[in-house]
C-alpha cells in the first residue's frame, strides 16, 4: 500500500491491526472479520514495540497474553527468532542495547509470534542497510508464500514489487487504483493519481510498450 504523506496509509494498517476502529466497514482477511490477535503489526520505529527485560522476554510478551501454555510460548519465541535470525546472545541482551538492524528483527520477531492470520509491515525497511532490507523484502515474501495474508506499507514501492501481488495506492484517504505488480511497473498514471513521483524505471518500461505497439 502506497501513498503521499497523510494519504490514510497508516491509518489503514492500524485498522487492518484492530489497533484502531474503522468509522464504518470492517477489515476482512478472505471473508472473515479480523479479531483482536489476528494480525501482527511492526510498527515503522521498533523502539515502539520493545519493553521487556531482554529480547526474549519481548517476543514472549505477544503469545503470552494471548493464553499460550509455556511450552506453546517457547517453541513460538524459538520459532520468530529463528525466522528472523536472532542468535542466544541477542535474545538475552536488553532491547536497549541493540542496534538499529537487531531492535528491526527483534520487533518482527515479536510480531511474528503472535500474528495468526497475518503481518502488517509499516515502513519496516525504514533506516536498515540493504542486507537488512533484503531479509525483510524476503521475510514478507516466504510468509505470503505460507498463506498469510501481508500487507506491506511503504513510500518506497520499487523495493517491494519484485515480491508483492499488488499495489493499492491511496490518495486523501481513498483507493485511486488497486492493480496487479505488472500494472504498478508499466502504468505512470496511477502514480500520477496518488500524487506520487512515478519511478524511473516504470516511466521507461511504460515508453519501451508503447513504442512496441506503434
Amino acid at each position: 500500500m502506497v501513498g503521499a504523506s497523510g494519504s490514510g496509509k497508516t491509518t489503514c494498517a492500524r485498522i487492518a491491526a484492530g489497533l484502531i476502529e474503522a468509522d464504518t466497514g470492517h477489515a476482512t482477511i478472505d471473508a472473515r472479520l479480523v479479531c483482536p490477535g489476528d494480525v501482527g503489526m511492526c510498527f515503522q520505529r521498533p523502539q515502539d514495540q520493545l519493553f521487556a527485560q531482554s529480547v526474549a522476554e519481548d517476543i514472549a510478551f505477544g503469545p503470552t497474553n494471548k493464553g499460550f501454555s509455556p511450552d506453546d510460548v517457547e517453541a513460538l519465541v524459538a520459532y520468530a527468532a529463528a525466522r528472523v535470525g536472532l542468535d542466544q546472545q541477542v535474545m538475552d541482551a536488553s532491547p536497549l542495547t541493540l542496534s538499529g538492524g537487531q531492535a528491526r528483527r527483534a520487533a518482527l520477531a515479536g510480531t511474528l509470534a503472535c500474528a495468526t492470520y497475518a503481518v502488517v509491515f509499516d515502513e519496516a525497511t525504514s533506516g536498515l542497510d540493504g542486507e537488512a532490507r533484503s531479509q525483510v523484502l524476503h521475510l514478507a515474501r516466504e510468509l505470503a508464500n505460507e498463506g498469510k495474508a501481508v500487507l506491506a506499507i511503504t513510500h518506497d514501492v520499487s523495493e517491494w514489487l519484485p515480491f508483492a501481488d499488488r499495489v493499492v495506492f491511496l490518495e486523501k484517504g481513498c483507493v485511486v487504483a488497486d492493480v496487479n505488480v505488472q500494472e504498478a511497473q508499466t502504468s505512470p498514471e496511477v502514480y500520477e493519481a496518488a500524487q506520487l513521483d512515478c519511478p524511473l524505471f516504470v516511466s521507461v518500461l511504460h515508453e519501451l510498450l508503447e513504442a512496441c505497439y506503434v
